[in-house]
């Protein structure tokens, strides 16, 4: 199998990680060679005692592969912040237990600012609420969880994801790719974060407004959202 081919190097050092990957970037970037069991792979044997980052009272049913073989959130967590924790919140949750003999329940959310964002469809409907620590990342990068998948929104504007005292643009442009598109021109999305009009929550499916719109929103409620536009 893939694995039993693999050669693994311990290094200590970004450069000596980024010599090691460049002299082998052919593997990592191949359509169809081993570069996803690569990455995953590096990143739980980098990542010691993995199993004491899952929810406590949940370990046993908390894994890296979710059903239908998709990529669960604790693995996305892993990616984005090194750590495979189980939720998106920030910081940490609480739940006392109904029984005072009973230890209460810690959950594990995103502890603090990481490089890059994430955004979920899921939020849209309620299923989850993403913190600030994964809604205003280092850089202006989100990593989007929609329709099954996994595609990348990102801006060239860095004072989206600076502090509150700097005067945010009033229009700005987010850049959308997706993989599985075979994207094959580069779609440019126009934002207005506060319009006249604010957008409102869409009460019925029936509506025609696309995920990447709602996954926006979730980050900048009520803004307008441009169409797409190829460059």
């Amino acid at each position: 199998g893939t694995t039993d081919k693999m050669v693994l190097y311990r290094v200590n050092s970004r450069n000596a990680t980024e010599n090691i990957i460049s002299n082998d970037i052919n593997l990592f970037s191949s359509e169809r060679g081993p570069g996803v069991m690569m990455l995953l792979c590096s990143c739980i044997l980098s990542r010691r005692n993995m199993k004491n980052d899952f929810d406590v009272g949940l370990g046993e049913s908390a894994t890296l592969i979710g059903s239908h073989n998709y990529a669960s959130q604790e693995l996305v967590n892993l990616l984005l912040i090194g750590s495979a924790f189980s939720n998106v919140f920030d910081g940490t949750q609480e739940i006392k237990a109904h029984n005072p003999m009973e230890k209460s329940l810690t959950l594990r959310g995103v502890p603090q600012r990481g490089s890059i964002g994430f955004l979920t469809l899921f939020e849209h409907y309620e299923y989850m609420q993403v913190g600030n620590h994964y809604k205003t990342p280092t850089y202006p990068i989100w990593v989007i969880c929609s329709e099954s998948h996994y595609s990348i929104l990102f801006s060239t504007e860095e004072m989206l994801v600076e502090g509150t005292e700097q005067k945010k643009p009033e229009t700005f442009d987010l850049f959308y790719y997706d993989e599985l598109g075979r994207q094959n021109e580069t779609y440019r999305l126009t934002v207005n974060p506060d319009p006249v009009r604010r957008v409102k929550h869409p009460t019925s499916d029936k509506d025609l407004i696309s995920p990447i719109e709602h996954c926006i929103r979730t980050k900048w409620p009520g803004a307008a959202v441009g169409k797409f536009s190829n460059l």
